[in-house]
This record gives C-alpha cells, sequence and structure tokens, in this order.
C-alpha cells in the first residue's frame, strides 16, 4: 500500500527520478485520477542512497527495464559521483480526504488537503464555514467528550486543534514531520499521531497539548479505540501483526491476524475487534478480552470494515470483488454476500436505522443497503471518486466526501430508507 501523503517532495534534499504512470497508480485511485505525481524511485542528495518502490509481487523481475535500473543503481551506488539536478514533475499532488461527525454536536468535519482548511457543516447544509489550519491537512480525529477536533497536517508537520464550541483553532501543536493518521481517546484524553517515515508515535496530552513519544517500533497506519476497556489497535500494512495498547500505561502487546492489514474497526459492546486482511482475503476477530483470534473468509480485498454495534453485524468491503460480505457478530458466520457498485473503498453505518453507506471509487456513487434484510435500496451519484463517509445518527444523514474536489455529497438516510434517494452537495 502506497501511503499518499508519503511525499517525498516534502524534503528539500530529496530528488525524485521515477514516477508512476497514471495507468499503475496502486488500488484505489486507478481510473480515478487521470494525472498526478506519484513517486517510486528517488535519492537524497546528502547521502549515496536510493530509495526503489517497485512492488512486492512474484513479477518483480521480470521486466528487462526494471531490471537495468537495478542493475545501473548498484554500479551507481558503488562510484563516486555527483547528483544532477532533476527537474520538477508536473501533475496534481494526489492527497485522500477525511470526513467525520462530532457525535456531541453532530457538527461535520470535512478536511480540504488542497487548500489547508476544514470545511463545518452545523445542523443544516446550508450553514457552514470554513476554518484555516496548517498545510497539506489529511487525516482528522474528534474527542467528544471535551469537544475538540484534531487534524494532522502533513506538510507543516502539525496538529491543528480546532475546539468545537467556537470551531476556532485553539492551538498548533508540533509533532514532527508529514503526520497521517490522528486518534483520539476520550477515556484518557490524549491524541495519538503517526507519522510517515517515522519509528514512533507522538502523543498529545488533550489538556495540556502537551507532546511525548512513544517507545521506538510503534507506528500504524491504522488506529482503533475502545473507550470502554481504554485500549488501542495499532496496524502497519507491512506487518502481519496487531499492537495491542493500554491506554492508560501504554504497554503493549502483538496479535498475529493476516497478511497486508488494511483496515480496523471495534465494537465496544462486544469487545471484538475486526481487522481487514487484503493479503489473505479474510477478516481476523480478536477478542479484546483474551487477544483470541478467528478468521473469516471474505471476499477479494478487503480493504474497509464497518460494525453495527447494535445489530452486532459487521460488514467487510470487498475492492475486488465489488460486493460486501455480511458477518454475524455473534458466532462469526457469514450471512450474506451484497453485490454493490464498482470497486468499493469506505464504509458508514448508522446502528440506530441499520443502514449501511458503500462509497464506490470508481463508480462515483455510493450503495445504501438496509441491514434489516441485506438489501440495496439507493444508489446515490456522488462526485468524482467518494472516498470517506462519516454517519451523522441522530439527523440519519451520511456525509460522503470526494477526492475530485471539495465537496461534500449528503445523503437524507430517511429518504434512502423510503426507497427514494437526495444529494446535496455542500462545498467549502
Amino acid at each position: 500500500m502506497v501511503h499518499l501523503e508519503t511525499k517525498p517532495r516534502l524534503n528539500r534534499d530529496v530528488r525524485v527520478l521515477v514516477t508512476l504512470d497514471p495507468s499503475n497508480y496502486p488500488i484505489g485511485f486507478k481510473d480515478v485520477l487521470t494525472s498526478g505525481d506519484l513517486p517510486v524511485v528517488w535519492t537524497n542528495t546528502k547521502y549515496k542512497m536510493l530509495y526503489m518502490n517497485m512492488g512486492h509481487g512474484d513479477k518483480i523481475f521480470t521486466s528487462p527495464i526494471q531490471n537495468k535500473l537495478t542493475e545501473d543503481a548498484v554500479l551507481w551506488l558503488g562510484t563516486i559521483s555527483t547528483q544532477a539536478e532533476m527537474p520538477a514533475a508536473t501533475g496534481t499532488q494526489i492527497s485522500p480526504y477525511a470526513v467525520l461527525v462530532n457525535p456531541k454536536t453532530s457538527k461535520v468535519y470535512a478536511v480540504n488537503s488542497s487548500d489547508g482548511t476544514v470545511t463545518v457543516v452545523g445542523s443544516s447544509v446550508n450553514s457552514t464555514r470554513t476554518v484555516r489550519v496548517g498545510s497539506k491537512p489529511v487525516a482528522i480525529a474528534v474527542n467528544p467528550v471535551t469537544n475538540k477536533i484534531y487534524v494532522g497536517n502533513s506538510e507543516s508537520g502539525t496538529v491543528s486543534v480546532i475546539d468545537g464550541a467556537t470551531d476556532t483553532v485553539s492551538k498548533t501543536v508540533e509533532v514532527g514531520a508529514l503526520p497521517y493518521v490522528v486518534a483520539a481517546n476520550p477515556t484518557s484524553n490524549k491524541i495519538y499521531v503517526s507519522k510517515t517515515f517515522s519509528n514512533t508515535m507522538t502523543v498529545i496530552d488533550g489538556v495540556s497539548n502537551a507532546t511525548s513519544n512513544l517507545k521506538a517500533g510503534i507506528q500504524a497506519d491504522a488506529i482503533a479505540v475502545n473507550p470502554v476497556t481504554n485500549k488501542l489497535y495499532l496496524t502497519n500494512y507491512e506487518s502481519q501483526n496487531v499492537t495491542v495498547m493500554d491506554g492508560a500505561t501504554n504497554n503493549t502487546t502483538t496479535v498475529v491476524a493476516g497478511v497486508h492489514l488494511w483496515a480496523i474497526a471495534q465494537n465496544p459492546v462486544t469487545n471484538k475487534i475486526y481487522v481487514a486482511n487484503k493479503g489473505s482475503s479474510n477478516l481476523t476477530v480478536i477478542d479484546g478480552a483474551t487477544n483470541e483470534t478467528t478468521t473469516v473468509k471474505t471476499e477479494d480485498i478487503p480493504c474497509a470494515v464497518g460494525v453495527d454495534s447494535v445489530a452486532n453485524r459487521v460488514y467487510a468491503v470487498n475492492y475486488a470483488s465489488d460486493n460486501v460480505t455480511v458477518i454475524d457478530g455473534a458466532n462469526n458466520s457469514v450471512i450474506a454476500t451484497v453485490a454493490v457498485g464498482t470497486r468499493p473503498q469506505a464504509i458508514g453505518i448508522n446502528s440506530a436505522t441499520h443502514t449501511i453507506y458503500v462509497a464506490n471509487t470508481h463508480g462515483d456513487d455510493v450503495t445504501v443497503i438496509d441491514g434489516a434484510n441485506n438489501s440495496v435500496i439507493a444508489t446515490v451519484a456522488t462526485g468524482n471518486g467518494p472516498y470517506a463517509i462519516a454517519v451523522d445518527t441522530a439527523a440519519n444523514k451520511a456525509y460522503v466526501s470526494t477526492m475530485g474536489e471539495n465537496n461534500l455529497t449528503v445523503i437524507d438516510g430517511r429518504r434512502a430508507i423510503a426507497g427514494s434517494r437526495r444529494a446535496e452537495g455542500v462545498r467549502p
């Protein structure tokens, strides 16, 4: 998996040598973006080094051109030479968008990575405001207990703290280069920030905004927080283990999960944790009390997981199969497979109405599923490349963020349940 905010060009000493052609963009972006800058080979001018990210498949050494590149790289590393200035690449830098609902206020916060802002949507879709944060914000989390929102600014190396009462930035916290994952633990009032190219995580004290670092080796591509047990579950795509962290002591243990851990979700009611294993096309279920695991078979490339904690149902979104695997949380049995749109990649769930929203990134739409009978009740058109979903349970609305523009599609759940559909566009 390529972390979209792992941008070597942000380092002034880096010279990018090779970027991917759009036809070879990674999962989730091919056919959605037709141009862009995705470096795969670069060097740091301060050192005699070369970084090559050419994939992990069994055909990696079957290309004569790629083999020549590797051979020339080894020969260059063994000689003394100076590095020539490389021209800057053209195109649009790739960034995902993040969106969440603050359950305390029902306000929606959507990250606009391109212009360094966060759009705040009030109780009405016409009630919006824009909050200026740092450069290239890519991640967002909320602590509903303190009514504070935390925005990770990848290019600034900071986290902006937004006061939910005034929707203004109350503090800018230095956390280190390239923060790209932010998670808030409401039980301990601590905020966890994972950074690209770092082997540790920064922890922000929610009271003082003081920072500290976890021990070396702790890093996460995704974080799930169980506020009931005060435990955090961290996944790393390159590791087959889930790191379980005690929120009070920061003590950790590891649980073997699967190959290429793509997504994680938890059910605080049952104390079960669900991990999507892209490489093995299954779901690992972790018992939060014992850390014992169970494996549930899904379809191809599960890339997102959602939990209806009231109905105790689990939904695995299968990117390559264009469907969703429905799992009974009581006995881990597969009870249905629901066909959705093209290349689904995100999921949002309203546990009050048992309505499931699946973003189909290549289909430019959202599939709405009735969780009572596992049937599709609506397909809602969105902007280009729907990528993230947040659900406001109280207002019975879903907010869908797209990759193509700073735009939110608002889906009225009441209309969807009635068999029709309604989408409204919200722009900053």
